[in-house]
């Protein structure tokens, strides 16, 4: 079996069981009072994710909804599962948006240690599911799949103090002409 070390290349700054650069420190560790190194080392670099979220979805600058997504270890620290859902909108939102609202929804992302690649298994309550491949390099957060006639990318950043992901989706038909689907923005709770 290959060292898990190997696809630290894809997170800068996470060469070393010691993470560095604009993440370093922001992971939470394990609920169950397990220490975070049991996480093997070409995931830390996920650990900035960990924890609570509000998500904030908008469509042409109008908020859409009101969302709360965690990120946890599984139980054996070699996924990271997130999952979300939303409060019924108070405001007036697209009848789009409504008709489609995929919350809750549930992924788990994973690392092959062949091709050194996240992956991201995704399901929603409209029982869609989807495979997305992943990055975390330095600051930004990619997201996307490739199926033709339908591909997907989110591209978000986060903040300084990593307690903000700013970013949104898009879509095309031929993976050459993106439109933006919505903007989506994450907030650290506590």
């Amino acid at each position: 079996m290959k060292p898990y070390r190997d696809a630290c290349r894809l997170v800068p700054g996470y060469e070393s069981e010691t993470p560095s650069g604009p993440m370093a420190g922001v992971g939470h560790g394990l609920d169950d009072g397990r220490m975070s190194t049991q996480i093997a080392p070409a995931l830390r670099g996920l650990e900035a994710f960990v924890g609570e979220w509000t998500m904030h979805p908008t469509i042409g600058g109008q908020p859409a909804a009101l969302g709360r997504t965690t990120f946890d270890w599984s139980v054996d620290g070699a996924f990271l599962v997130q999952h979300a859902d939303a409060e019924p909108s108070e405001i007036e939102v697209p009848a789009e948006w409504r008709a489609n609202s995929p919350f809750p929804t549930d992924a788990v992302i994973g690392l092959d240690e062949d091709s050194h690649e996240f992956t991201m298994l995704y399901g929603d309550a409209r029982q869609v599911f989807r495979v997305y491949r992943m990055t975390l390099a330095g600051d930004t957060w990619t997201v996307w799949r490739e199926t033709p006639g339908f591909r997907q990318r989110y591209v978000g950043r986060f903040s300084a103090d990593a307690s903000t992901i700013t970013g949104g989706w898009e879509s095309s038909d031929d993976g050459v002409d993106w439109r933006p689907d919505f903007d989506l923005d994450y907030r650290r709770v506590g």
